[in-house]
């Protein structure tokens, strides 16, 4: 019952495809510390949601650990994917246009804001930082 071994255990059940069981380690990790401070642990929990296509469940866990480590390349990825299985395109695009800056690939970085500034809600705070990440990488 000790956390780390629950977590690790959880992560090699998800790279096996066992996301059950990935799951109810994960899970039973993330009761042992406290509120989401194992980030690793919650990013393969919301991976395995994401595999299970439970986007429902998967993208506040993404969401947490993408507002812990906004750095965390991956996350980024992941969250787009997510967005776009939920049909919320812009915030797919957003999401890809940071994973790609994060990348150090601009173009593919510009092509997404461009494409999510299109598709986002007026006002909105992805939109207006959309547009600043338009205007930094063409600068």
């Amino acid at each position: 019952k000790d956390l780390d071994i629950l977590r690790e255990l959880g992560i090699i059940h998800f790279f096996l495809g066992k996301l059950d069981q990935a799951i109810d380690q994960l899970e039973a990790a993330q009761g042992k510390t406290d509120q989401n401070s194992d980030l690793l642990g919650l990013y393969y929990l919301g991976r395995s949601y994401q595999e299970k296509e439970e986007y429902v469940k998967a993208l506040p866990l993404l969401m947490k650990v993408k507002e812990k480590m906004p750095e965390f390349m991956d996350v980024h990825h992941n969250l787009g994917s997510v967005y776009g299985r939920m049909d919320r395109k812009g915030l797919s695009h957003f999401c890809f246009g940071k994973y790609f800056e994060l990348k150090g690939d601009r173009k593919n970085a510009l092509f997404h804001f461009k494409t999510a500034l299109n598709l986002l809600e007026n006002g909105s705070p992805e939109r207006e930082e959309a547009q600043r990440e338009i205007k930094e990488l063409t600068e």
